[in-house]
């Protein structure tokens, strides 16, 4: 409404066109004043978020972290919690918890029988498999007191393998022969 007053002043006074010129490029001074401040002072908040930016994406990281321990700790929680519970109905002497103890521990002894049946007869195989080979690297026709040399070769690498095994599977957090293996 304002431009539309001043636009229908009449052109012949020439005082009036004079102090709008003036007003005109007072305004456009004042503008480009006030654009060069704000420019000046969002380049100032970039450079600042700029500097922010790595201690930003640490705090990120670590956020990252605590959630992670946290998801870590809720699931050990819940994890103890069945286990307490477990506890507390053999504690109780319940029948279901007694009936479980047992099929797990018949279930248990008959597959580490199988599990060793299986491991005897890999290891009586890898012997014969390894004995041969080594009677003639070693020579057939020495003796360790009533053994030849090619079997207690062939045998020392078969425990050697064993004991690799062993770590392995404790290492692995798979069984818990050696607890400070598997810490």
């Amino acid at each position: 409404a304002a431009i539309e007053a001043v636009a229908q002043v009449p052109n012949t006074d020439g005082g009036v066109a004079e102090i709008l010129g003036e007003i005109n490029k007072t305004l456009d001074k004042h503008h480009k004043l006030s654009m060069d401040e704000y420019r000046k002072a969002s380049q100032e908040r970039h450079a600042l978020l700029n500097k922010m930016m790595p201690f930003w994406r640490k705090l990120g990281e670590t956020l990252e972290q605590v959630g992670k321990t946290i998801t870590g700790l809720f699931e050990r929680s819940e994890l103890i919690t069945a286990k307490m519970d477990e506890y507390e109905q053999i504690r109780a002497g319940e029948d279901q918890a007694e009936r479980r103890l047992s099929s797990s521990s018949l279930t248990q002894f008959f597959i580490s029988g199988l599990v060793m049946l299986i491991a005897i007869g890999g290891a009586i195989i890898n012997f014969n498999l390894i004995a041969l080979p080594m009677s003639e690297m070693v020579g057939g026709g020495s003796y360790i007191g009533n053994f030849k040399t090619s079997n207690v070769a062939a045998l020392v690498i078969i425990l050697v393998e064993i004991s690799m095994g062993l770590f392995l599977m404790e290492s692995l957090r798979i069984t818990h022969l050696f607890p400070v293996i598997g810490q």
